[in-house]
């Protein structure tokens, strides 16, 4: 039996073929608090159960495909879209993804590849480390330029007028970190993604909820 298989970003198109491993994660793999993430607030039950296999999986960085609880693509992308709203500091966490159905399983995967398809989490697990670890010097420097007396208001000013004068717009957004934590904090470089997704992370490192809001310009 073929295995229908659907690509992601953060929306699908219909394609067939491939293999699975067929693994599965349990959505309570490890201790994980989102009660407070806007995003995941918005979803229905089920939902949030693919929310937290999906949140699993990137943690891990996981590979080949996992079964989810829903037989609905469209609760994948909600989740999936969840996800990455919710988590700025998943700066890995790619928008492209298989999302499929096998033996009356249906399965979502972040990095898979065989003969037709190839799909990956944006940086290896080893590069992740080490960008993970020149974010968190970085978010130390600028959080030392907060005083434990300053206000939330007076915290949220220090860090966007820290942003606004240490990045930079790039002239063209060809790089995946333009779009991340990474890109706004290490590089000084990002896109408005970039700023939006540092801001989220400084604000909430420091106790202040902050969440990501998408649109389109005209």
């Amino acid at each position: 039996m073929k295995k229908h298989i659907m690509i992601g970003v953060m929306g699908t198109m219909l394609l067939a073929g491939c293999s699975s491993n067929n693994q599965e994660v349990k959505e309570d793999a490890f201790d994980y608090t989102v009660e407070q993430r806007e995003a995941y607030t918005a979803l229905n039950d089920t939902q949030k159960k693919v929310y937290a296999v999906i949140r699993n999986m990137v943690e891990n960085m996981t590979e080949g495909l996992v079964v989810i609880p829903t037989d609905s693509e469209a609760d994948a992308t909600l989740a999936y879209k969840a996800v990455n709203l919710d988590y700025p500091e998943y700066f890995w966490m790619p928008l492209n993804y298989i999302f499929a159905m096998h033996n009356n399983k249906y399965m979502i995967a972040m990095k898979y590849s065989d003969a037709k398809y190839n799909f990956d989490y944006l940086y290896s697990k080893a590069r992740v480390e080490a960008m993970q670890k020149t974010i968190d010097t970085k978010t130390a420097e600028i959080l030392a330029l907060l005083k434990e007396d300053d206000s939330d208001y007076t915290k949220e000013l220090k860090l966007h007028d820290f942003l606004c004068d240490a990045i930079t717009y790039p002239t063209t957004s060809s790089e995946s970190y333009h779009f991340n934590i990474y890109g706004a904090l290490v590089k000084g470089s990002a896109v408005c993604e970039g700023y939006s997704r540092a801001m989220q992370y400084l604000c909430r490192k420091v106790g202040i909820e902050c969440i990501l809001v998408t649109g389109y310009s005209k």
